[in-house]
């Protein structure tokens, strides 16, 4: 008996599947996606497309049969989650790291579903390399963090110099009146007298506080000159070595001759100075503490990247130490007024802050480099300046007339004038009639005590509060004044500067000293540098101060 069987349906479905195989490895092998075929049991690749190849780096016969835990960087409990993931159907991508042949990582999106081939269920993975959006993505979220930082540090900035300003007010006050008293023998008994020294002492110590302020908030005058920032550290290397002590070894590399800036002196010494002692506190048990200049150019590719920093060439001083490192959060907020990682009663947390600001007013660029337990390195970046740009600055600055006067600057006690014998205001031979001195401030103890001071050195004066009453009596005035002394910040619609442009238009032979506890914007160009010519008083000021700029602006000229 011969029995027959109809194959027919079956040999169709057969060439079917073959078809649909067909078809499926000529999409799986020639399609531009990274494509893999995977043993969920075992992990290891069962094939791979071309694309895969060219991704991986291995010859397509090393990459099948190679196990995914080689290829996969991620923790294995992230690998074990992707793979069930995917075996149950998810439409989620899951983020691993990869490894290639060539040892480098990158960063992949992997979407998977189950498939069965030939009979045997496998996990089609379509990998998407993702590593360029996720380091856009991190540069994105560091630059709005950074971005976030200069915001909130010249929104601090604006707020502690309009504090700082008030304060110097005061303390000019506060200053001169116990020097007043001082002077008079009589004033008070030997233990008062003793308790006015100790206030003057502590305005003293406050009134440096509010320097270091101003220079943080980049309100402070600059006195500019085209120097060698290599031997400005030279200079200081003496000071150094004493304020460090022999337990840190201190080293200088001038990778850059003669590395020019455009600066204040005065400032970038201060700079040194405070990252050094930094330094020094952050190596109790001694370390080594190296500096080094190297001249460098800013691309526009590292400014988008910083705010606040400017394309162009710089000297860079790196200041690196091997103390106990800094870790992120530290690091985030070091720059900020006040805060500081010392006990209390060590520190008041604006030494950095004013290494901050000078930079910043210098049009320079500061960052901090640190991992706890591996040192700390801040790199200061200055605008360099040329041999050409140095010569054309120095015939500037003669046909400029020497710049503006010195500002006082009794903050710091060895800075601060010799008092005459008695330590009252000295008073000076006058040549016939007394020369008159307008004065206008708004702060009545102030201007209280500047008219006392003036007075006692045989100057007519004459005092008002604000703009709006010194024009007032300029148009009554029969006779005009030899000088104006005013501050810079008035209330009312006019400025110190605009009352002395009315008034010089009246009288083109007085003589001006503006004065102020910062200079603002119109007493200054570039960076924050006075305008030549102009005489600036800067707050809080002692008597003597006062009355030697006055002496000065009034002496005859040649």
């Amino acid at each position: 008996m011969v029995s027959m069987l109809d194959v027919t349906d079956y040999r169709r479905a057969m060439a079917e599947l073959q078809e649909r195989e067909r078809l499926f490895h000529s999409l799986f092998s020639e399609h531009a996606a990274v494509k893999l075929l995977i043993d969920p049991e075992t992990l290891a690749v069962v094939d791979a497309n071309r694309a895969a190849v060219d991704f991986y780096g291995w010859p397509r016969e090393e990459l099948i049969g190679r196990s995914m835990d080689e290829i996969n960087v991620s923790p294995r409990d992230q690998v074990w989650e992707a793979r069930q993931g995917m075996l149950a159907g998810s439409r989620k991508g899951f983020e691993l790291h990869h490894r290639r042949a060539d040892g480098s990582e990158r960063v992949v999106e992997v979407f998977g579903s189950p498939i069965e081939v030939g009979g045997k269920k496998l996990l089609y993975a379509i990998v998407h390399d993702i590593s360029e959006r996720k380091r856009a993505e991190a540069e994105k979220l560091e630059l709005e963090r950074q971005l976030a930082q200069t915001l909130k540090m010249e929104a601090v900035g604006r707020l502690a110099g309009g504090i700082a300003h008030d304060l110097n007010n005061l303390l000019t006050t506060i200053m001169g009146s116990c020097q007043l008293i001082l002077a008079d023998e009589g004033a008070c008994s030997p233990r008062a007298r003793e308790d006015v020294r100790s206030v003057l002492e502590a305005a003293d110590r406050a009134a440096f506080l509010t320097s270091q302020i101003l220079a943080f908030a980049r309100q402070r005058p600059l006195r500019p000159e085209v120097v060698s920032l290599n031997e400005i550290i030279r200079r200081l290397d003496p000071l150094l070595r004493r304020t460090l002590g022999e337990d840190i070894e201190i080293l200088f590399v001038a990778n850059c001759e003669p590395g020019l800036i455009e600066a204040d002196v005065n400032q970038i010494e201060q700079v040194i100075l405070n990252l050094a002692v930094n330094s020094r506190d952050a190596m109790p048990k001694g370390g080594r503490l190296v500096l080094s200049t190297t001249s460098v150019r800013l691309t526009q590719a590292y400014c988008r990247l910083h705010p606040g920093a400017t394309p162009g060439q710089y000297v860079m001083l790196a200041v690196s130490d091997t103390g106990v490192g800094l870790d992120e959060y530290i690091r985030s907020r070091i720059f900020e007024p006040f805060f500081t990682t010392k006990p209390p009663g060590q520190g008041t947390g604006l030494g950095l802050s004013t290494v901050y600001g000078i930079v910043k007013q210098s049009g320079g660029h500061i960052t901090v480099y640190s991992e706890p337990g591996q040192g700390t390195t801040f790199k200061i970046y200055l605008p360099e300046v040329t041999a050409g740009e140095a010569t054309g600055e120095a015939e500037k600055a003669k046909t400029e007339g020497g710049g503006a006067t010195p500002a006082a600057s009794p903050q710091l006690a060895k800075l601060r004038p010799e008092p005459s014998s008695s330590g009252a205001p000295r008073p000076l031979p006058l040549a016939g009639s007394p020369k008159t001195v307008w004065v206008v401030e708004d702060e009545p103890a102030l201007r209280t005590l500047i008219v006392r001071v003036l007075t006692a050195a045989q100057y007519e004066v004459w005092a008002a509060a604000s703009a709006d009453e010194a024009l007032a009596a300029a148009s009554k005035t029969a006779r005009p004044p030899d000088l104006l002394l005013t501050d810079v910040v008035l209330p009312g619609g006019l400025r110190g500067d605009e009352l002395a442009a009315r008034l010089e238009f009246l009288w083109p032979h007085l003589q001006v000293i503006y004065m102020s506890g910062y200079a603002r914007e119109h007493l200054t160009r570039g960076r924050g540098r006075l305008i030549p010519g102009i005489t600036y008083l800067e707050k809080p000021f002692t008597p003597d101060t006062l009355v030697a700029a006055v002496s000065n602006a009034l002496a005859p000229r040649d």
